[in-house]
Parts: C-alpha cells; sequence; structure tokens
C-alpha cells in the first residue's frame, strides 16, 4: 500500500518561490495570477492552492512532480527534453491577443518576445520593437487584422515593402512608413507545412 507523506506548506512555497526566482509571497502570489491577500489566508491555513498551481502548472510548463514531489520524471532516454523541464532551452511565449501560451525554443532571454500564428507560420516578436529600426519583417496591425510586412530601404534611400511569401514590392513613402501601426519586428519564423 502506498504511504503519503505530507509536507508542509511552507516547503511547497519556498520551493514555488525558488523556481520562479520570487523573493517574497506578494511577488510569488502576483506570478500566480492570484491576490496577495488570497495566498496569506491560503498560508494561514495551510491550504495549497490547487487550482492556481494547476493553472500555473499548464501556462508555463513545470511539472507538478516537480512542485509536490521536488522529483522530475525522466523519460527513457536522457537525451529527450520533456516539455515540462525547466531549462533554458525552451520557453512558454505569449500567443499575441490572447492568455494561451506556446512553448518553443527559447531565441532570446527577453520578456518581449510574443508568438502569433499567421499563414500557417508561427512568427517569433518582438513588440519593444514597434517602429522602423532597420530592414526586416515587421507585424503591422490594421483594424485588428495582423499582416507581415518585409519592410526594406531601397538604394536610392526611399522605401519599399512586400507581404510575407509575396515577391511583389511596393513604394512606402516616409509618411506611410511613419503612420503604420507596428506592433512588433519579427525575429524567427517556423513554417508549419
Amino acid at each position: 500500500m502506498y504511504k503519503y507523506t505530507k509536507y508542509s506548506y511552507e516547503e511547497f512555497i519556498l520551493r514555488l518561490r525558488s523556481i520562479e526566482n520570487k523573493k517574497n509571497d506578494r511577488q510569488l502570489a502576483l506570478a500566480m495570477e492570484l491576490r496577495p491577500d488570497t495566498l496569506a489566508q491560503m498560508k494561514i491555513r495551510s491550504k495549497i492552492p490547487f487550482e492556481s498551481v494547476i493553472g500555473y502548472c499548464e501556462k508555463t510548463g513545470y511539472s507538478m512532480d516537480k512542485l509536490f514531489f521536488d522529483r522530475d520524471y525522466k523519460s527513457e532516454s536522457e537525451d529527450t527534453i520533456l516539455p515540462h523541464e525547466n531549462n533554458n532551452k525552451f520557453y512558454n511565449y505569449k500567443i499575441y491577443n490572447t492568455n494561451d501560451y506556446l512553448r518553443l525554443p527559447r531565441i532570446s532571454a527577453s520578456n518581449s518576445i510574443k508568438a502569433i500564428e499567421l499563414n500557417n507560420d508561427i512568427l517569433l516578436f518582438d513588440e519593444n520593437i514597434n517602429s522602423f529600426d532597420n530592414n526586416g519583417i515587421f507585424l503591422i496591425d490594421n483594424d485588428g487584422s495582423v499582416s507581415a510586412v518585409n519592410i526594406f530601404t531601397k538604394i536610392d534611400g526611399e522605401y519599399a515593402y512586400n507581404y510575407l511569401g509575396f515577391t511583389v514590392a511596393n513604394d512606402l513613402s516616409k509618411e506611410q512608413l511613419s503612420k503604420l501601426n507596428i506592433i512588433g519586428k519579427v525575429l524567427k519564423t517556423i513554417s508549419l507545412q
């Protein structure tokens, strides 16, 4: 018969704070999308917020085995990276205009990188780059419709653009460029085809 070994609430919270690299319970509560006073009440009663923990694990990809029992159950091959492993190779990117996340290989340490699916591609973009800074692919929002546009400087110093997947280039004046609603610069494209 299996014997359950109960551990303390404090042990669980300390483990979770360590994983999240939070200095106090308030920071941890905010990371778990809980009100700080809610976590404080749970601490007084030694009640683990299971619903919040499950949502947290789903959102971050962390293992519940790791959170509750401080152990990861590995796959048979040492080369396999489990989707719930907390490592530097994978990251949960927030999907643009949703509360969902997409777990992909890490491309940067920046938290400003988001994901979007366009035309059977996953585009990872930096939302902090919201104006033309150099040649590249930018995401443009036209009244709720997002397009990926390659914007570049022509030899004569003027600008041109073409939609991702199209080869025909169109001229773009400086005034038109300044009026574009750029929501980010694409850093990586992952094809789903």
